[in-house]
């Protein structure tokens, strides 16, 4: 969507009196252009259910007692360990969730464009961009590594591998659509 801005501002500017006209016009561009505005939602949608599973396993004490009466003779009683670097990931770890708000503080650098300049004339529409660009970079990493701390290590580490995935396929994009603008760029000469 970043590389259709300048076409998306041209057409809010069309049609900025006709908002329902301007609507229309921007549905229709992105149909046109193959853009789904709501692709980034899906995967919140994936999450939820996977954050809400680890803290009940984890909430109830992670795994269950083994009942060794149910084991062979020759099975060793497993003894489980739910310690990842020395951190018991089945209770509230500060360095689990600090590292949980530093990466999704990242992540949201990555994958969000730059904040709207601040312009001479004060417009609504400029002002909520900006508070709301600011709130996701800043106020979003915080309330991360604040939930991360509030339910346990292991949501945390949930947080980490999750942003550090985004941060990841985002860079792979940027990269392959870069190599695929340089190289429309050379064709053309």
């Amino acid at each position: 969507m970043k590389a259709h801005e300048a076409d998306l501002n041209r057409i809010k500017e069309q049609f900025k009196n006709d908002k329902q006209a301007q609507g229309k016009a921007i549905m229709d561009f992105y149909r046109e252009k193959k853009i789904n505005p709501f692709a980034g939602i899906a995967p919140l949608f994936i999450q939820i259910p996977i954050v809400i599973a680890l803290y009940y396993v984890f909430y109830g004490g992670g795994l269950p007692v083994i009942d060794t009466a149910l084991l062979y003779s020759f099975v060793p009683v497993p003894t489980p360990d739910m310690h990842l670097f020395g951190v018991n990931i089945l209770e509230k770890s500060l360095v689990l969730a600090i590292l949980a708000g530093v990466a999704q503080f990242f992540q949201a650098h990555f994958a969000m464009p730059p904040a709207p300049p601040k312009t001479s004339t004060p417009s609504i529409g400029n002002d909520l961009a900006r508070g709301m660009h600011m709130q996701m970079k800043y106020f979003l990493p915080v309330f991360m590594a604040f939930v991360a701390y509030a339910v346990s290590g292991a949501v945390a580490l949930y947080f980490i591998t999750s942003s550090l995935f985004t941060i990841a396929q985002e860079v792979l994009v940027r990269r392959s659509l870069a190599k695929g603008h340089n190289h429309n760029a050379n064709t053309a000469n």
